[in-house]
């Protein structure tokens, strides 16, 4: 028998298959991977950062096959990779070397602080030129928020943002996007890969 693997996009779809229309949401608080960074997502920084998120998710996914047992382990399926971006003054789309962003990778509950260390060391030994050390593990919850599926490429996401504002605008709703509440994406497509027209991308604003 085939041992039940913990996939986030099956089991929770309303965070992570949305209509192609705005709706409101609220978010509990959820386990992640986080590193922080500044500047263009095209740049070294950022694709270092992705870099290290998936050597400590594997690594710790991958642990099943090793000797160490990790306390609560579950199989899981690594979920899609997420993003925070926003900017210290007004965000400017075409200044993306002043983008501040927070590359993320949600977990399963059993990852704690004491396996985050673990995986850190591991990944020290099995990818020395890969730097995990800016790694943390963050619990939080995002509360209530607007999200939408945006089909196309990044460039055109401005139009689906401003059909989230005008559903915020008809609900009553106050866009809260800012340094402490962010912008937030979910890639649901790989941009190396994908047809830019085809890529799918959750688009999710907080709101109040």
């Amino acid at each position: 028998m085939t041992e039940k693997k913990i996939d986030f996009k099956k089991e929770e779809k309303k965070f992570y298959a949305p209509k192609r229309k705005p709706e409101r949401i609220f978010v509990p608080e959820m386990n992640f991977l986080m590193v922080d960074g500044k500047g263009d997502p095209d740049g070294e920084e950022y694709q270092k950062a992705v870099q290290s998120l998936y050597a400590i998710a594997y690594t710790i996914k991958m642990s099943k096959m090793g000797e160490t047992r990790l306390t609560g382990y579950t199989d899981f399926v690594v979920p899609p990779l997420e993003g925070f971006w926003w900017s210290e003054g007004m965000f400017d789309l075409q200044d993306r070397d002043a983008w501040l962003w927070t590359s993320l990778l949600r977990q399963p509950d059993f990852v704690t602080e004491e396996v985050l260390a673990w995986a850190k060391e591991i990944a020290k030994k099995k990818k020395p030129d890969v730097d995990t050390s800016r790694v943390k593990l963050v619990r939080f919850e995002e509360g209530e928020c607007v999200q939408m599926m945006h089909i196309g490429p990044f460039s055109e996401e401005v139009k689906t943002v401003a059909e989230m504002h005008q559903f915020m605008e008809e609900e009553g709703l106050q866009n809260d996007t800012g340094a402490v509440r962010k912008h937030h994406e979910i890639y649901l497509s790989d941009p190396r890969k994908a047809d830019p027209e085809k890529m799918k991308t959750i688009l999710r604003l907080p709101v109040s």
